[in-house]
């Protein structure tokens, strides 16, 4: 009811000095890493107050992010005063910033930037239907632009990078003397879906079938002073995980990271490798130009009951197979003697798809700029 006469009334709503930000996780991803920027580069916290749309009950009481102010209101709160601020500023905010839950534009005069949630593998074509009109969705290389056109607006499609890649090929001041690998297996059971699906492992991860297997990897890993950095994806239904943390296998969760004062880009800037699967990461660490590890052994499983945009990713993909414990020891040793064999194909795929080392935050904010203005 009230959204109905809001709707009515908007085009007598002035418009507000505010813009929305919202990521997924809070205060993470592309729209963390493009906030980062615009604060710390074009100092828009002295024009425009800062909003961020969040979801956890704690979030709210953030008031400041990278120096400046900033204001919080969840999405899912019933509490009639925040519901009424939601919708105020979704009607009246001038810019909107999204990377992960749609913001949607409510009047013309208003500048949507999209930024998505990472280049897909996955048959994301149910999510990308639902993206709405925006005047900026940046991707990582021309490549890429295929994938969203049947969407959105070709017009609207810009190769810009995605801003938290800027920090996967930044050089760093001085390479750190522990090894790790940053592990970041995609979900297989949506922790919102309630079906059993066919692909559930045993430990609730690819390849570690027992506990004799994961202490024989901790041990391995012990013997080559490498550690392995654990994320599941935030929308995995972690119920299954019976992977404990071990003395160098670490579960790098959302404490983990709040513990150690780093975001996750940051953790797999200063990595030696990573290890992955169906997930967009893939993409973004091809510019950071160190070895990967594919876990993609359920495959065709995973095709079939996810959908993917290619029809044998484990052909199409450059990176060293992990199938079984024997190949998770070779690729350890791999990183361990610095070998990376499988460099030169991951450079041609990349210049596949065009992906460069774009300046996004730069080029991103001078776009804002430009459209804020007419």
């Amino acid at each position: 009811m009230v959204k109905r006469i809001i709707k009515k009334l908007v085009k007598f709503i002035p418009m507000s000095n505010s813009i929305i930000f919202e990521s997924n996780p809070d205060f993470s991803d592309n729209t963390f890493w493009l906030y980062k920027y615009l604060v710390e580069n074009e100092q828009i916290q002295k024009k425009y107050k800062l909003v961020w749309f969040v979801t956890k009950e704690y979030s709210p009481k953030v008031t400041e992010l990278c120096g400046a102010k900033i204001k919080c209101i969840n999405v899912y709160s019933h509490n009639k005063f925040e519901v009424l601020q939601r919708i105020y500023y979704n009607y009246t905010s001038k810019l909107i910033i999204d990377c992960n839950r749609y913001i949607h534009k409510t009047r013309e005069d208003q500048v949507r930037i999209h930024l998505t949630h990472g280049m897909p593998i996955k048959d994301c074509a149910s999510y990308f239907k639902q993206i709405g009109e925006c005047d900026l969705l940046s991707v990582a290389g021309d490549g890429f632009i295929s994938m969203f056109d049947q969407f959105v607006n070709r017009e609207c499609i810009q190769s810009m990078g995605l801003p938290r890649n800027e920090v996967l090929f930044q050089k760093q001041s001085a390479p750190s003397k522990q090894k790790f690998i940053v592990w970041l297996p995609t979900y297989r059971q949506h922790k919102n879906k309630k079906e059993n699906p066919q692909n559930i492992f045993p430990m609730g991860v690819p390849v570690i079938k027992t506990r004799e297997q994961l202490e024989q990897l901790d041990q391995f890993l012990e013997r080559k002073n490498i550690k392995l950095l654990l994320r599941m994806h935030p929308a995995q239904d972690t119920s299954v995980l019976k992977i404990g943390e071990m003395k160098n296998i670490l579960l790098a969760d959302d404490a983990f990271l709040e513990k150690h004062n780093i975001t996750l880009y940051e953790i797999l800037s200063d990595s030696n490798a990573l290890i992955t699967d169906y997930s967009s990461v893939y993409y973004d660490y091809l510019l950071a130009d160190k070895p990967i590890g594919l876990m993609m052994e359920d495959m065709e499983i995973y095709a079939k009951e996810n959908g993917l945009l290619f029809d044998n990713v484990r052909e199409e993909f450059p990176g060293v197979q992990i199938t079984n414990i024997n190949e998770f020891e070779v690729f350890i040793d791999e990183v361990y003697e610095e070998k990376d064999s499988k460099r030169e194909e991951r450079i041609q795929f990349m210049n596949r798809f065009g992906m460069k080392e774009y300046p996004s935050g730069k080029r991103i904010s001078e776009f804002i700029q430009r459209k804020l203005s007419e």
